[in-house]
């Protein structure tokens, strides 16, 4: 049982799941012969941690929800005529298919806007003389123009098929949930809340799930690709590894932020079916050897279905090449801030995109920092828009450039990273392994953090504090230590790819 002092942690969490896939038979639940056990662990882990948008659910209402798809309609109509010259259909032939998704404010690489998730994977494929084709959502409205790279804009089909599942009628479709009560009431009783309690809302999820699964493989047969690639596991990337799964395209999902044993969508799955999970990809591109491990250590359940490959960071690659003239205008534009700023320490900090845009706490150590420290606020990439008109309001009064914060939303990660002095992580962001990758220490708000990033807590570069005096003093004393020297950066990604394209799967490089 998860009590009340652990029960956002994910350790305690993971041990929970364990005695469920222990106990209840998981592997056999189905829903239109689709297993739903992935499904709905990755909702409860989404909605326990907060990583769900309550003002985008389905829970919220009609009358608010039909707003947010009228705008969401609105911006992709505004976006489309805009930059209709980057314009791509679906169907087009290509060797591999990203699906990708437009979040906050990408950054400006040569004028346009640059999707990190996507585009060094995508130009990895291009050295190796391989046609790509991105499929763009946009979950919460924001279209990221002019596109650096051509896509096709395809959130319309989504809002389509996810009307459609919540107006067709059910049927009779026969439904393999043995102790799926007894689930709900283990729920129930550790205190946790998800919205496939109710189980007509898990069915018409599960109705979406195939009517998009079903969308996304006409367009695969058309563009014929042999490679697909997910970057996140909500159900629209589920449904496109079990479109890949039923075609046999090969599914790949990219590491875009901190993994490990006790991450609650990577790490620590228990019982997994021989055959693998059909919603989850067939290859994870991993960072780093410990990511991977953390994967494989379930992975190996189902061999033939599963695998974590040590890919590198192909992001970080990119932004750290300083041959590159992109890159050295980007880190000269931040040094120009830095001067600017008449700070002699600059600090990171991450925000979040639940709760106060900018906490109470935060504002007090903004206030009595000492006058040498300059803050550079960064927004999460959800619910952006409106969490930077707030930050701005708040922040503005205690003297922090509203362009600052503008400009530390925009930048590059890693190319800031490797300039700051400090990173204050708002929660537990997954910056503060980012971090490290400079030997920049951290100190972060959230007690869970020195359990999810145990490595970095050991290497003495993560404190956690959770008042305004507890982070002024943690801060005081990170930046008294100094940042680290940085291990070397090895380049991965390039050979990783060379491998994929030639079906070769190895854990690790060669």
């Amino acid at each position: 049982m998860i009590d009340s002092a652990t029960r956002l942690t994910f350790g305690a969490f993971v041990e929970w799941i364990r005695s469920i896939e222990g106990d209840l038979p998981v592997t056999s639940w189905k829903i239109r012969g689709i297993p739903v056990w992935p499904t709905v662990r990755l909702s409860l882990s989404s909605t326990t941690f907060g990583a769900s948008v309550p003002g985008h659910s389905l829970g919220v209402g009609w009358r608010r929800l039909t707003r947010s798809v009228a705008r969401g309609l609105a911006a992709w109509a505004g976006a489309s005529l805009r930059d209709r010259g980057a314009n791509r259909r679906p169907w087009e032939p290509a060797e591999a298919v990203f699906l990708s998704a437009s979040l906050g404010r990408r950054p400006l690489v040569d004028g346009k806007r640059y999707d990190v998730r996507s585009g060094p994977y995508l130009e990895l494929l291009d050295r190796s003389g391989i046609r790509s084709l991105v499929w763009e959502t946009s979950p919460y409205g924001d279209y990221n123009v002019p596109r650096q790279r051509p896509s096709a804009l395809i959130q319309p089909h989504l809002i389509q098929l996810r009307g459609a599942s919540q107006i067709l009628r059910l049927g009779n479709e026969p439904l393999e949930l043995e102790g799926y009560a007894e689930f709900l009431e283990r729920v129930r009783d550790a205190g946790l809340r998800f919205p496939h309690q109710d189980l007509r809302r898990l069915r018409r999820d599960v109705l979406f799930l195939r009517l998009l699964a079903d969308q996304y493989a006409a367009w695969l047969r058309q563009a014929r690709p042999r490679l697909g690639f997910v970057a996140s596991t909500s159900l629209s990337e589920q449904a496109f590894c079990l479109a890949c799964r039923e075609l046999d395209v090969v599914s790949v999902e990219v590491q875009h932020g901190v993994q490990g044993e006790l991450h609650p969508s990577y790490g620590s799955w228990f019982s997994v079916p021989r055959d693998g999970w059909p919603t989850r990809a067939r290859v994870f591109w991993s960072w780093d050897e410990r990511s991977a491990a953390a994967l494989n250590q379930w992975t190996r359940l189902a061999p033939d279905r599963h695998v974590a490959i040590v890919g590198g960071d192909p992001w970080r690659e990119k932004t750290m090449d300083l041959e590159s003239e992109s890159s050295r205008r980007t880190d000269r534009l931040i040094e120009e801030r830095m001067r600017a700023s008449g700070g002699e320490r600059h600090i990171l900090v991450t925000l979040t995109s639940t709760g106060e845009a900018v906490p109470g706490a935060i504002q007090t150590v903004v206030r009595s920092a000492p006058p040498a420290w300059c803050f550079w606020f960064r927004l999460h990439p959800v619910g952006q828009a409106g969490r930077m008109k707030e930050a701005k309001r708040v922040l503005a009064p205690l003297g922090v450039d509203p362009g600052l914060i503008e400009f530390a939303t925009e930048t590059p990660l890693h190319a800031l990273l490797h300039r700051m002095d400090a990173h204050l992580s708002i929660g537990q962001s997954t910056v503060v392994e980012e971090a490290a990758m400079h030997g920049v220490p951290s100190v972060a708000t959230s007690a869970g953090a020195m359990e999810a990033y145990r490595a970095q807590a050991a290497a003495g570069l993560l404190l956690t504090a959770t008042t305004a005096t507890e982070m002024l003093a943690s801060l005081q004393r990170m930046l008294g230590a100094g940042k680290r020297s940085p291990p070397p950066l090895r380049p991965l990604a390039p050979a990783a790819m060379r491998r994929l394209l030639q079906g070769d799967f190895s854990p690790a490089p060669r």
